[in-house]
């Protein structure tokens, strides 16, 4: 198998994989759009297929500056808030389904992964977004107003987690599943930001005379929000390109930090404030045990995972080449080593040597032997080498591709050297089996595993 052709095949796979999640979330958005949907206006809730309410806002005689299509008359902040959130959650839909389209026509048209996955994310990404700011959004405004109950949308709440898994199976297809903890923190850190904003929105007329006392309490708690706000938008980094550790454990540390500062001062104005609201205090403290959590399942991670990384391999080029090394040690159980018989001896040995009687059938039939072995009993060329011994020419070549070459990105692997020490790279090979199986033959991997079992 030579490198063009291993490359080929695993971009191959990786890109029809990415074409399922791209189908996935172009039917998604496209259903999304004819789906039963919340919505809030004149301080009553109803419910909407999503497409067929833009139809409606566009003839609705109120508009905002003009254009931006209406629930209800604009005076009230409420109604437009949430035909805001109507209106961007139609938008994200129509444009996730672009994207998904694009990632589709791109997997079909090019063998490569790298565009189709990228535009692929993004479109996962940006759905699963708009989904749960949308729910979010709805949850907020019914809970600031008095005479109306909480209202949870349901079929965002859906596609938030339906998007959420795909996510998260995405990730897991390109960076393994230590995505998985970034995820997480992401989705710690967005309902923290909930419950940040509940606090202040819910039983809001209970809230609001207590921060009419001053300005500046209007000033902190509209700082608390935006900085909540922030901090999901930085938490998304790590869920969204979790490839650099260090980098996404810096962030992670960072933005639990700040959101700790968040929540003390919170606290902290509802004691100046005098905000003895029973729901402020509730939403507090459970977004204070969630970032608690957080915090000890962070440093659990990086006390975990920080000694693991191992410096990556750099992949040779073309113009470079691999330095053999004579294999030093003693013989190996199991593997025999034929030995060399010239052909051609020179004249003077042969005028020197004794006269020997003839051969016997028996030696006859050894000397044709030779030339009817098996590719498997043939020595390779080169120095002594005893696992390349026990592979075929074709296997060679596989796992010259695989692991001296280094065709497939194996960061974990460290690189075999020939005729020399390899049992840590055996070792290697086999603890980090799950990530790299689709890529190692069959035949290959059962020789290796013979192998290792001697060593």
């Amino acid at each position: 198998m030579s490198n063009q052709n291993l490359n080929e095949q695993t971009a191959s796979s990786k890109n029809k994989g990415y074409r399922v999640f791209a189908i996935l979330i172009a039917a998604l958005s496209l259903i999304a759009l004819f789906l039963p949907i919340k919505t809030f206006a004149g301080n009553k809730v109803s419910t909407h297929i999503s497409f067929a309410l833009l139809g409606q806002m566009f003839a609705s005689p109120y508009k905002k500056w003009g254009f931006i299509p209406m629930l209800g008359d604009p005076v009230s902040a409420t109604t437009r808030l949430g035909s805001y959130a109507v209106c961007c959650f139609i938008v994200a839909m129509l444009v996730v389904l672009a994207v998904a389209i694009v990632a589709i026509v791109l997997s079909a048209k090019d063998s490569s992964a790298k565009k189709t996955q990228v535009f692929a994310t993004i479109a996962v990404y940006a759905f699963t977004l708009a989904s749960a700011v949308y729910s979010l959004v709805i949850t907020t405004i019914t809970s600031y107003v008095a005479n109306v109950a909480v209202v949870i949308d349901v079929t965002t709440v859906a596609l938030t987690a339906i998007g959420c898994i795909l996510y998260l199976f995405l990730l897991i297809q390109k960076y393994q599943a230590g995505s998985l903890f970034y995820v997480v923190q992401f989705v710690c850190s967005f309902a923290v930001l909930a419950f940040t904003i509940l606090a202040f929105t819910r039983l809001g007329e209970k809230v609001a005379p207590a921060l009419d006392v001053a300005r500046r309490y209007k000033v902190f708690a509209m700082l608390f929000i935006l900085g909540m706000t922030t901090v999901v938008g930085f938490a998304s980094l790590c869920g969204f390109y979790p490839n650099n550790k260090k980098a996404s454990n810096v962030i992670s540390v960072s933005i639990l930090f700040f959101q700790t500062g968040t929540l003390f001062g919170m606290a902290l104005l509802a004691a100046v404030a005098d905000i003895h609201v029973r729901d402020y205090e509730i939403y507090t403290y459970v977004a204070g045990i969630i970032t608690f959590s957080q915090f000890l399942a962070t440093i659990l991670w990086i006390a975990l995972t920080g000694n693991k990384k191992e410096k990556p391999i750099k992949a040779l080029t073309d113009k470079e080449y691999i330095e053999v090394l004579p294999y030093e040690g003693g013989p190996v159980s199991g593997i025999y080593v034929a030995e060399v018989v010239e052909e051609d001896a020179p004249a003077e040995e042969s005028a020197e040597a004794p006269v020997e009687e003839p051969a016997t059938e028996e030696a006859s039939a050894e000397e044709g032997a030779p030339e009817e072995a098996s590719e498997e009993e043939q020595a390779p060329e080169g120095p002594f080498d005893a696992f390349m011994l026990t592979l075929t020419k074709e296997e060679r070549a596989q796992f010259t591709d695989l692991y001296i070459l280094k065709t497939v990105s194996m960061p974990e692997i460290p690189a075999y050297v020939v005729g020399g020490d390899n049992k840590k790279f055996f070792n290697k090979v086999f603890i980090f089996i799950a990530q790299y199986r689709n890529v190692i033959p069959s035949a290959l991997l059962a020789k290796m595993y013979d192998f290792s079992m001697k060593l």
